[in-house]
């Protein structure tokens, strides 16, 4: 039971990073700013800031996600989300100042920068808006530069616009029962759960690679092995690894129209 668990956990785990390694490379190559490459959920237990990007490990590590510029935040945020959306319009007030050239003649940068701009526009004078952003600061904005005024310091505006989260026990149980399904299905098929997961991060190795202008291209056999197994009806008149691509909907096949929805089969 225990080595299921773990083999189990282990799969998962792999899928995840290839998975949001792919949205992560692909956002990056398209030049759309990447706020946190989290492998677990929240709450965040560890991780390092590089640039503009939380490379962040949640205590909840049946999943992951990439949270990208312009994401929504829902009706009912939780602290940490709208935290990380803050840092975001810190980010957007720091990149206007820059692009006006305020930032560079001021000598300033990070929370230093930000304090200096909430001292000045926070008084809501509309020219020194224009002369340090370049244009007036949006109303998310200014909240954040008043509150870093009043304040007087970033962190201490942060913490108060984002109150400390507590996590129910509650809200753990949808993610126990994920864990126990995801065992349960490895002992009944441990092939054909190492097949699905293969799938996965050969496809998504593939996106990756797609988004990098890169060729890359999985061994024929192995390819083959996993059709066979989750795929019985593939087509037989073309390469093992456009096969797959096709059946997964990520490629066309000459003469045969492109897959919109797929599934596996069972043996």
């Amino acid at each position: 039971m225990v080595i299921s668990i773990l083999a189990a956990v282990a799969v998962f785990a792999t899928l995840v990073v290839v998975h949001e390694a792919g949205h992560f490379v692909v956002a990056k190559r398209l030049g759309v700013r990447v706020l946190r490459f989290s492998i677990g959920y929240p709450p965040r237990i560890a991780g390092i800031r590089r640039g503009e990007t939380d490379y962040a490990i949640g205590a909840t590590p049946l999943g992951g996600y990439v949270r990208m510029l312009g994401d929504e935040i829902g009706d009912d945020p939780s602290p940490a989300t709208v935290e990380l959306y803050l840092k975001e319009l810190q980010l957007d007030i720091l990149g206007a100042a820059k692009k006006s050239g305020w930032l560079k003649e001021s000598g300033k940068e990070g929370d230093d920068a930000l304090l200096a701009i909430a001292q000045q526009v926070g008084s809501g004078d509309s020219a020194v808006a224009q002369r340090i952003l370049g244009r007036e600061p949006k109303a998310d904005e200014a909240i954040l530069l008043r509150e870093v005024d009043r304040a007087n310091s970033v962190k201490r505006a942060i913490e108060t616009l984002s109150p400390v989260c507590y996590h129910p026990p509650m809200k753990l149980l949808p993610i126990l029962l994920a864990l126990l399904l995801t065992v349960a299905a490895f002992a009944a098929d441990p092939e054909g759960f190492a097949a699905m997961g293969i799938v996965e991060t050969l496809v998504h190795m593939h996106d990756v690679a797609d988004g990098l202008a890169l060729s890359w291209a999985p061994p024929n056999e192995l390819c083959g092995r996993v059709l066979a197994r989750l795929f019985p009806d593939a087509p037989t008149d073309t390469d093992r690894w456009p096969a797959l691509l096709w059946l997964t909907g990520r490629a066309e096949l000459p003469g045969r129209p492109r897959l919109t929805q797929w599934r596996y089969s069972a043996p």
